[in-house]
């Protein structure tokens, strides 16, 4: 029988927890007590209280688009700033050369004034890239390739604002091999003879061309390997070279062949002539004394052919009478041009009132270590005699005028 007071009140029933599970420990007494304050049921201790769920606010609408905004801006910025950085200009033009069998030159002009300069250069052969040249250089030279090759080639400016395009194009062929042993066979006064042998490295060529200098001066079948110029004159001075060709294909030009035609040992107007008389007949009177030396002008003008050269003298000597006469000789080389000689008629000497002509002969060489002429390769000093004689007369009352002769000898530089 329970003692008087309020009715009792049932214990609640534990409120039920969703979607947990309760571990089998949690299901033990509490403490071995089989009553808990306030009348709870000893399990409820076990049973952990239910998980709260929280809901994760969406972000304000002003926040989301903070960042497309920072793209927008960032792209906006970008646009605005590419047209004042703009990458340069590739060169307008390209020009290839190739003197080699193994390497092309290619150039082009430097970036117009006022557009954007590039850093350097990008070299193209073939669509490959060949090379990276600076800025402050606008040409290559691309070595190492096949002789009688093709190439094509692009060359591209690059800078900060970025790499340009190709330039146009510009196709260029290396040379194949050149003729080889090219000499001199006869050399005149007005033409030489030279002859050559086609590179041994190349099959024979359909035709060649001789140059004489950068000048073309024959276009020969390529059976050909003899040329004889006939277009010189004398002491002239050639190079010469041979360059082979297989239809449109070239080759290098072969080795220089350098020289000069036969040079006219006396070249040069008014050249100083020393004579000075050695030996006078015995009996002589008057002028010229033996030992007295005549300083004169004599002047030599040079006619030459193909082997021979003759030249005209002008030569003033001293007469008997104490004048002088200008004696006109024409004077020849001999066959190795080592010596020159003439004879001429003309009055130096006086024997009463005889009327003679002399006969005058003259010969000279050049001097013992005398260099050739800087000008035109002729004799820069020379000596020589010359022979003056009377020829024998009869005079009136029966005196004559004996034959005799007067000897000179002479020396000259211009």
């Amino acid at each position: 029988m329970l003692p008087d007071g309020p009715a009792p009140v049932p214990d609640p029933a534990p409120a039920p927890v969703q979607d947990a599970e309760v571990p089998s420990s949690a299901l033990a007494p509490a403490s071995g007590h089989g009553v808990t304050a306030a009348g709870t049921s000893p399990w409820t201790l076990g049973i952990p209280p239910a998980p709260q769920r929280r809901r994760r606010r969406r972000p304000p609408w002003w926040l989301t688009g903070t960042s497309a905004v920072v793209v927008v801006v960032l792209a906006a910025g970008l646009l605005a700033w590419h047209p004042w950085n703009p990458p340069p200009a590739p060169p307008a033009t390209l020009h290839a050369t190739s003197d080699a069998t193994s390497s092309v030159q290619i150039s082009w002009p430097a970036a117009a004034k006022g557009a954007p300069k590039p850093d350097h250069y990008l070299v193209f052969r073939d669509g490959i890239r060949d090379g990276t040249v600076p800025a402050a250089t606008t040409s290559w030279t691309d070595q190492g390739l096949k002789a009688d090759s093709t190439h094509t080639y692009t060359v591209e400016a690059s800078g900060s604002g970025g790499t340009s395009g190709p330039s146009p194009a510009a196709t260029i062929e290396t040379l194949g091999p050149g003729p080889v042993g090219l000499s001199a066979g006869q050399v005149t006064y007005t033409t030489v003879e030279f002859s050559w042998k086609p590179s041994p490295q190349a099959p024979a060529p359909t035709q060649y061309e001789v140059y004489n200098g950068l000048d073309r001066i024959a276009t020969l079948p390529g059976t050909d390997t003899t040329y004889i110029d006939k277009s010189q004159g004398q002491g002239s001075i050639y190079q010469y070279s041979v360059v082979a060709l297989w239809g449109t294909h070239r080759s290098v030009a072969s080795k220089y062949l350098d020289g000069s035609t036969l040079v006219a040992p006396l070249a040069l107007p008014g050249m100083t002539a020393n004579v000075t008389l050695t030996s006078a007949p015995a009996g002589s009177t008057g002028n010229p004394t033996v030992g007295q030396v005549y300083v004169e002008t004599w002047d030599f003008t040079p006619q030459c052919a193909v082997d021979s050269c003759s030249i005209d003298a002008m030569l003033a000597l001293p007469a008997t009478n104490g004048t002088f006469a200008t004696v006109p000789v024409m004077l020849h080389a001999s066959a190795s041009a080592s010596s020159v000689a003439g004879k001429a008629t003309v009055q130096l000497t006086h024997c009463s009132s005889i009327t003679s002509n002399d006969t005058v002969i003259v010969s000279i060489r050049p001097a013992k270590g005398a260099s050739l002429s800087a000008v035109n390769g002729g004799w820069t000093q020379w000596t020589g005699t010359v022979d003056v004689t009377a020829p024998y007369a009869q005079v009136s009352g029966g005196y004559y005028c004996p034959r005799q002769t007067w000897h000179y000898s002479v020396t000259g530089q211009p």
